[in-house]
């Protein structure tokens, strides 16, 4: 037997079915910490002992009420209150919950209890039990009132369209009542930047550089339904695992531990919060938490993953982010929960208060408005003959556009593309992309300077990039290939940093020529970064090791 439980519960063998099948799941998914006898009872004890120790040892003790139950367990029950320190109950260390209809004993009468007898009713009193086991916290936290973004979405310039899409978000966090909304999509179809515009257009009312055309009716969230505070998460950051994301959520939320406080307490700490208070969280790239997608060469990666019968490769490899996810996803919480990700978590499958849903390709009308918003002249049925081969994949259209206004001959005319060799890259999803048509289109030391950069795993400073500046070229003229490349949608600009979208990253390193002179040329380089003073405090100072490690390997 363990040395704290967050209950005990009670329980009369002849009611054991719905213990284990119904109740003992429900509460194992919210993250209670339960004692059971039969998991936990000390084998050669006398029943009594084990059950005076697993009382003393929980926080509270949950009593199954049936007419068995009383009949059974009271007698034995009654000797340990008796003997307790709270023989009245005062302290609410017991927790009745009626099952059947049954005669409650004189000390459990006087106690409010449960009421489980109407399976219909099953849901709401389970929410009210989850409330009621949870770990004590400070029920009056201040939640912090202003926005935290802790890694904004770089928005391209000339965002068209997804209406529906955001009608969509906004139709549920103002009436669903699934706390979570799960947006699955595979890479390039531009999970991020809907959501990104949802929150800052639609939920904050802010507006946002780079978005065509008037505020949609339907897109935005009444005044008095805004959320009390947003927080914003990408997981695609180098830094951004769940470790540093509970971190931040507590700061954000105004929640303090001592320094024994267990991660266990510290995340039911915080879906306390989120289950009081109507918060918004968005957590961005959530696949990078997954098994698929959370090895080191996670930058790389496409659509072609490792998959096995029991969903393994779509479980949390974080057992933190597996409890966090099945306590929010089990019960009504006031907060709203958006994830965008390539795959469904397997922890969220069958909950019912998570809804999922797959983000679509762009349709012919905002592919048409995308190009008219880049300055490209094109009519609808140009748009269906050049694009529907493609499948309107919206990373596939950017490359597309940046093709055509890349175009010396004859700029801003859709025409130029026409007969370009579309290959099929993402198999598993039947779709197809013009990636190598926009690799070839590049002269030869563009097409080198691209493969280089992307040898880097992670974001990248011009400074940086500058290391690849080929002998005798001027820096004007380095800033110009990478403007290049840049306006051709090959990479992105984040302030300062350059980066891939991973499937151009792996498209362009598979055609690195010189790998061995590229990687002992990034050795080089980061051996030259000077070590972190004093203690290492964050993953991020121990990047540069990583990577030297990475290039010498």
């Amino acid at each position: 037997m363990k040395d704290y439980y967050d209950v005990f519960v009670s329980y009369s063998h002849k009611d054991s079915e719905w213990v284990h099948n119904w109740l003992l799941p429900n509460l194992k998914a919210a993250g209670v910490e339960l004692c059971i006898d039969r998991d936990d009872f000390d084998p050669g004890a006398p029943a009594i002992v084990n059950m005076e120790e697993a009382v003393k040892r929980s926080n509270k003790t949950l009593g199954v009420m049936t007419k068995d139950w009383i009949d059974s367990e009271w007698a034995d029950y009654e000797a340990l209150l008796t003997r307790s320190k709270d023989p009245a109950g005062r302290r609410r260390q017991f927790v009745p919950i009626l099952l059947k209809d049954c005669e409650l004993p004189d000390r459990i009468s006087m106690l409010t209890y449960l009421n489980f007898r109407d399976s219909g009713n099953h849901d709401h009193e389970l929410l009210r039990l989850i409330n009621t086991l949870r770990p004590a916290v400070v029920r009056d936290v201040r939640v912090a009132q202003l926005p935290y973004f802790a890694h904004p979405y770089p928005l391209p310039p000339n965002f068209t369209g997804r209406v529906d899409e955001r009608k969509l978000l906004t139709e549920w966090y103002t009436t669903d009542n699934h706390p979570v909304f799960v947006y699955e999509a595979i890479g390039g179809m531009g999970k991020s930047a809907v959501t990104w515009v949802w929150v800052q257009r639609d939920v904050l009312g802010l507006p946002v550089p780079g978005i065509v055309g008037e505020q949609p009716e339907g897109c935005a969230v009444p005044d008095n339904k805004r959320p009390a505070g947003i927080f914003w998460w990408s997981f695609y950051e180098a830094d951004a695992k769940f470790g540093a994301f509970l971190n931040a959520a507590l700061r954000y939320v105004g929640l303090k531990f001592d320094k024994d406080t267990s991660e266990h307490d510290k995340l039911l700490a915080l879906v306390n919060i989120l289950y009081q208070n109507r918060l918004l969280f968005v957590l961005d790239g959530f696949e990078r938490e997954l098994r698929a997608y959370a090895s080191m060469n996670a930058a790389y990666q496409g659509e072609k993953i490792a998959q096995d019968k029991q969903g393994d490769f779509r479980s949390c490899i974080d057992p933190r982010a597996a409890v966090f996810l099945r306590s929010v996803a089990s019960q009504p919480l006031a907060s709203r929960i958006l994830m965008t990700t390539r795959l469904h978590p397997k922890e969220l499958e069958n909950l019912a208060y998570c809804r999922h849903e797959n983000l679509s390709s762009f349709s012919v009308e905002d592919t048409l408005a995308f190009f008219h918003a880049q300055g490209i002249d094109c009519t609808r049925a140009e748009v269906v003959d050049t694009c529907q081969e493609c499948g309107y994949h919206p990373l596939s259209l950017n490359l597309l556009a940046g093709m055509i206004k890349g175009s010396l001959r004859n700029p801003d005319d859709i025409a130029v593309i026409r007969g370009c060799k579309v290959v099929e890259n993402l198999k598993g999803k039947q779709r197809h992309h013009i990636l190598a048509a926009s690799y070839d289109t590049l002269q030869d030391d563009q097409k080198t300077l691209l493969s280089k950069l992307a040898a880097f795993r992670n974001p990248i400073t011009f400074e940086t990039a500058s290391i690849f500046k080929a002998e005798g070229q001027s820096e004007a003229d380095f800033e110009a290939a990478l403007k290049n490349l840049l306006d051709r949608g090959l990479i992105f600009q984040e302030g300062k940093l350059l980066d891939f979208h991973p499937i151009i990253r792996s498209y362009a390193y598979d055609r690195l020529t010189d790998r061995e002179g590229v990687h002992s040329q990034l050795c080089d380089y980061f051996k030259k970064v000077p070590s972190p003073e004093g203690k290492i405090q964050t993953l991020e100072e121990l990047n540069p090791v990583i990577e030297l490690y990475h290039h010498t390997v």
